[in-house]
């Protein structure tokens, strides 16, 4: 049942006009309006938890992958995939998510810093 399918409000007094032709008619609508934007903020909050819960989920469902492919701990399994996702420039959530549908760990790209040194050494 929706807000929209609710029964007409009693008036308070068995004797007195129904509520829409009274003055707290204005109110009423006013605070229904207000009651409706919350519950659509409140919706799209919930979307947003429910959708940043499922990204969660994937991100350490591809640290268990690491964990156990590479021998590290839970944290140091975090740490790897936010050095690789920064070394090939994408994003942790979809680097996870490659992990998790591919099930294979990508090796830790060197990092230009390091051939430039390599480079210039004589």
């Amino acid at each position: 049942m929706t807000v929209d399918d609710a029964e007409p409000l009693a008036p308070c007094d068995p004797g007195a006009a129904p509520i829409t032709d009274c003055a707290r008619c204005a109110v009423l609508e006013r605070d229904l309006a207000l009651a409706r934007q919350q519950l659509a903020r409140a919706e799209v909050t919930m979307a947003g938890m429910v959708e940043a819960l499922g990204r969660a989920r994937t991100i350490g469902a591809a640290v268990g992958i690491v964990m156990s492919a590479l021998t590290r701990t839970q944290d140091e399994a975090f740490a790897y995939l936010v050095k690789v996702s920064q070394r090939l420039h994408v994003r942790v959530r979809e680097l996870a998510e490659e992990i998790v549908l591919t099930g294979a760990v990508p090796e830790l790209p060197v990092s230009r810093r390091n051939t430039d040194r390599q480079a210039s050494a004589p």
